[in-house]
């Protein structure tokens, strides 16, 4: 298709429906239209093929419905949506300035849980094709980065939950460090969800001290500490100190934030543990006494002539083999006429 493209000739798709050329390397929206879609053609796949042939028959027609509807209309219109979305995000960047990259830094982590950061992959990539550098989504993630390790950190700092404390120290080394979010970001701050507040807030101030000093990356590799040099213009040595007051900045700042806030810390199991043991003790020494509604000889409930009740498959449990037709109800504190007189009826 590239081929077609580089020589102007027009793609169709079974030689007479056109087709839009569009790129699909890094991208998102397409993707997300495309298994939207599916849905419904799955279904109608389903109501139309016979039971005997839908291991064969369905997934071919499956693919043949929705091929054609994915190539022709959904990829091209999610490519579209893709650049437009490009177009928004740095139109924004011009008209705000600095802000803009205080406002990704804050909502990114968002970003990551929809998976649209895939999406800005490509964006980033023209940018350093066409001009060498980026200054707008680069920064953000950096800046988000850092505030999900320093969030993360905060938490090890105050869990009173050593498996916790663990987990969460882990991922404050691997967002900080490494660049590695997720793990900060699904197993502490959006699982304790008040942290995750705490990282929005430095986020979006660290985002706002990188752009004031009108930070550049020159590289695509992950934001983190380890690649701190990628921000480093050439023949500039000072912009390696505003990398790292900005870095320094959102730590900060999200790391008091979130203790600011707090959390609830993760109880831990071997404590639930001896809570229940505890509980379970103080109810075996306490004597329960039970009152019976029935005046009568009380016996085991195996020696009752109704295997329903003598194989305990009601559970366990006693039988009174009544001495009067009354039968007294202690909530309301009234007595109704038994109708049974006798031990055979009241278990018929």
């Amino acid at each position: 298709m590239n081929t077609a493209h580089d020589a102007g000739q027009t793609v169709k798709f079974l030689k007479y429906i056109p087709v839009t050329y569009a790129s699909y390397s890094y991208s998102v929206i397409p993707i997300i239209l495309a298994v939207y879609s599916l849905r419904y053609v799955e279904r109608f796949v389903d109501k139309i093929t016979p039971v005997v042939t839908k291991n064969f028959l369905k997934p071919m027609l499956v693919v043949l419905i929705e091929a054609p509807i994915a190539l022709i209309i959904l990829g091209p219109l999610g490519a579209i949506c893709g650049n437009g979305l490009s177009t928004v995000v740095y139109a924004i960047h011009d008209k705000l300035g600095f802000i803009a990259i205080g406002l990704v830094a804050g909502v990114y982590p968002f970003v990551v849980m929809a998976g649209m950061h895939h999406a800005f992959t490509p964006i980033k990539l023209g940018m350093i094709a066409t001009t060498g550098y980026e200054n707008f989504i680069c920064i953000g993630e950096l800046c988000s980065n850092m505030a999900q390790g320093a969030a993360s950190l905060a938490v090890a700092l105050r869990s009173k939950n050593k498996d916790f404390k663990q987990i969460a120290g882990s991922s404050a080394f691997s967002a900080l460090f490494a660049g590695i979010t997720e793990p900060a970001l699904y197993g502490v701050t959006l699982r304790l969800k008040r942290p995750m507040l705490g990282a929005c807030i430095g986020g979006a101030v660290g985002g706002l001290v990188g752009g004031f000093f009108q930070m550049k990356c020159f590289g695509i590799a992950t934001p983190a500490i380890v690649t701190i040099v990628q921000y480093v213009e050439k023949g500039k040595p000072q912009t390696l100190l505003f990398a790292a007051l900005t870095i320094l900045v959102t730590v900060v700042v999200t790391f008091v934030a979130t203790l600011i806030i707090g959390s609830e810390d993760i109880v831990d199991e071997d404590d639930d543990l001896d809570f229940v043991e505890e509980s379970n003790a103080q109810l075996l020494d306490n004597e329960i006494s039970i009152t019976s509604p029935v005046e009568g000889k009380v016996i085991l409930l195996t020696e009752v002539k109704d295997p329903t009740f003598s194989q305990e498959i009601l559970g366990k449990g006693a039988a009174i083999i009544p001495e009067k037709g009354v039968v007294f109800q202690r909530i309301q504190e009234s007595r109704e006429t038994c109708p049974y007189s006798s031990y055979s009826s009241l278990w018929k």
